[in-house]
């Protein structure tokens, strides 16, 4: 059992990593253009490009952003008001760019989920 949690929490590293690696240099300027789809002067996105930069962390944070309002913006009641905050819900994204901003987010969230479980279970 503690093989298989082992593993576990080294694939969870190996995929944080990769996953963010691809956010910070291949998946950012599709990143950008969902900004550029989406912002208008007053919401959250157009004010997280000058809050976060373009380092690293900001990358990330802006790619969770981005993830948050693509991931909220299907999801009817508060969710979808909350993804209003964010960024124009009636604008098309094209699906490469979707992709490009949900799926290497998405893998952040799953391996480092599977990271955390993983240290629960060996302590």
């Amino acid at each position: 059992m503690n093989t298989i949690v082992l593993y576990g929490g080294v694939l969870g590293i190996g995929g944080s990593l990769i996953c963010s690696l691809i956010i910070t240099t291949v998946a950012f300027p599709k990143i950008k253009e969902i900004e550029k789809i989406i912002s208008a002067a007053t919401l959250i996105s157009s004010s997280g490009r000058n809050i976060w930069g373009g380092d690293p962390i900001g990358r990330l944070m802006r790619a969770t952003h981005i993830f948050c309002f693509l991931w909220m913006r299907y999801i009817p009641g508060h969710f979808r008001r909350a993804a209003g905050n964010f960024g124009n819900l009636n604008m098309k994204i094209p699906l490469h760019l979707f992709l490009w901003g949900f799926c290497p987010t998405l893998g952040l969230f799953v391996f480092g989920g599977l990271l955390i479980c993983a240290s629960f279970f060996i302590a």
